[in-house]
């Protein structure tokens, strides 16, 4: 049996929500920005974010749809539909 709680007893989402945001208001998120910046130069900082990204795009499963792998996915799908057809063909 389900029990149903009366809506005055519920509490709001502003409540609830109300000490992860207390965090962020004293500015630690800033601070903690701020010296990760003084770490590192902006040329060292550009530099991994082009090495992430090269490193994501080699992880890619995902075909790249580029007109020379569109040709070769249609030769294949044509040569499986010739086979396809050439079995089905009424023998003489």
């Amino acid at each position: 049996m389900i029990m149903s709680t009366p809506a005055e007893t519920l509490q709001p989402m502003s409540e609830i929500f109300q000490p992860a945001e207390k965090a962020f208001d004293d500015g630690l998120k800033h601070r903690e920005e701020a010296k990760r910046e003084a770490a590192t130069d902006p040329a060292a900082r550009w530099e991994a974010v082009q090495e992430f990204m090269v490193w994501a795009a080699s992880q890619s499963t995902a075909p790249k749809m580029t007109p020379a792998a569109c040709k070769a996915k249609e030769r294949r799908l044509l040569a499986g539909m010739a086979g396809m057809f050439a079995e089905q063909a009424p023998k003489e």
